[in-house]
């Protein structure tokens, strides 16, 4: 009977080569959803609904051993008073991370002993479980081993203090987690070109209606008949008068000089329905 093994679809194998020594970022541009989320009012405010109706409920622990359950609740409250760090709070700040970037990481520090209660470790190292710590999506690689499992993960800071964990030490949440890979994609990168493009135009509106606010005024300096025309120096006063003049001032002119507003005939693009038509594509894809 033949034996066979099948390794996990990762880059840790990929066209054969043993690339465990190297940390690989996500997938995903996350710096780019960030960036998006920090500018774009639509995205900032999709994320911040979403994230508290993620909690919107609450949240609670059940199970069929009420001691257990008594056990787990007393071990948080005193997690969360030793490393400074609430547990509500972490579970906001995870689904916030889960909302921008569909991924969300959690590292554990390891004590010797924990207060009031009895916890031992099950690792070799026996260290309990202390806390935990929410980092960065953006700033967090994965490292896998030449059969394509996760064998640790590094956290690369502005800084350059970077910092190596063990596979044991991290929790890696996600959404929409395609096959072969270890990241969740992004929920906004579908709608990402289609904001830019909003954007870009309401930009351009923008500009229109900063250039026709005041209306362009053109002056006719003088008449088409002979010994009529307009002279260089009447065109240069009439051009001083203009400038001069208060946007709500009033010309009076004889019948020499005859002034026309450009751009108010009502004829201007009707930009609306491109304006409601990226709007909906935007909306449409999330």
């Amino acid at each position: 009977r033949s034996k066979f093994a099948i390794a996990s679809a990762a880059l840790g194998n990929f066209f054969g080569f043993d690339r465990s020594d190297i940390f690989y970022r996500c997938d995903y541009n996350l710096d780019e959803v960030h960036a998006a989320a920090q500018v774009d009012s639509y995205i900032h405010t999709a994320i911040r609904k979403y994230s508290e109706l993620f909690l919107k409920a609450g949240y609670a622990f059940k199970g069929m051993n009420d001691d257990a359950v008594t056990y787990l609740e007393q071990r948080l409250r005193i997690m969360s008073y030793t490393s400074d760090n609430a547990f509500d709070l972490l579970l906001r700040e995870t689904a916030n991370d889960l909302m921008e970037y569909s991924n969300a990481f959690w590292v554990k520090t390891r004590v010797d002993s924990i207060p009031y209660v009895k916890a031992k470790g099950i690792l070799e190292s026996g260290k309990c479980v202390g806390g935990y710590f929410r980092v960065d999506p953006r700033q967090m690689r994965i490292k896998f081993d030449k059969n394509g499992n996760v064998s640790g993960y590094q956290q690369v800071t502005p800084s350059n203090k970077d910092k190596k964990f063990d596979v044991n030490d991290v929790i890696h949440f996600t959404f929409d987690r395609e096959a072969g890979s270890q990241w969740g994609k992004p929920y906004w990168l579908p709608v990402l070109d289609d904001i830019r493009a909003l954007r870009s135009i309401e930009g351009n509106v923008t500009t229109l209606c900063w250039r026709y606010a005041i209306p362009m005024v053109h002056a006719q300096v003088g008449l088409a008949k002979d010994g009529l025309y307009g002279t260089r120096k009447e065109i240069e006063d009439t051009q001083r008068v203009i400038e001069r003049t208060p946007t709500d001032g009033l010309l009076v002119t004889n019948e020499r000089v005859n002034l026309k507003s450009i751009g108010v005939e009502g004829n201007a693009l009707d930009i609306s329905p491109y304006l409601a038509d990226y709007e909906n594509r935007v909306f449409t894809g999330r």
